[in-house]
């Protein structure tokens, strides 16, 4: 049994020469069945990644909302009574440190599923990417 890469099987596969059929379609469904555990393994992977991206958009998309609502309260504050402008501005300036805190929580989500899409498009490589860097955690194969 030799581990190797996806990729490195398949070209093993693909210049082997004088195998029978039968040994040729049994290695290529060792090859088949590789893909599909790479797959597999970088879906799960990605299902929890993007769970726990959503957390986190949710949660900062929670606090743009408050930030929101803080923000006509103060005004309906300001406008009904009345408020220092020292008072105004301190809380004015706590609001936009939250906002900006929340925006950047938001852009670390996109960020985060920016690195989500190519993993989806193409899990097989993915998959191959990990085994090239972790080796002991290559699929084997017969050939």
């Amino acid at each position: 049994m030799a581990p190797r890469t996806i990729a490195a099987a398949r070209a093993v596969l693909d210049q082997a020469a004088g195998i029978s059929d039968n040994d040729r379609r049994a290695y290529a469904a060792e090859v088949t069945a590789a893909e599909h555990q790479a797959t597999a393994a970088a879906e799960s992977l990605m299902d929890e990644r993007v769970q726990g991206i959503a957390a986190l958009r949710d949660d900062a998309l929670r606090d743009l909302c408050s930030v929101r609502d803080d923000f006509a309260a103060l005004v309906a504050e300001a406008n009904s009574s009345p408020i220092s402008s020292a008072e105004y501005a301190r809380r004015f300036n706590e609001l936009q440190a939250r906002q900006r805190q929340a925006a950047r929580a938001i852009t670390r989500t996109e960020e985060a599923l920016a690195f989500v899409g190519p993993v989806e498009d193409d899990p097989i490589a993915y998959g191959d990417a990990l085994y090239a860097k972790f080796p002991l955690t290559q699929p084997n194969f017969s050939f």
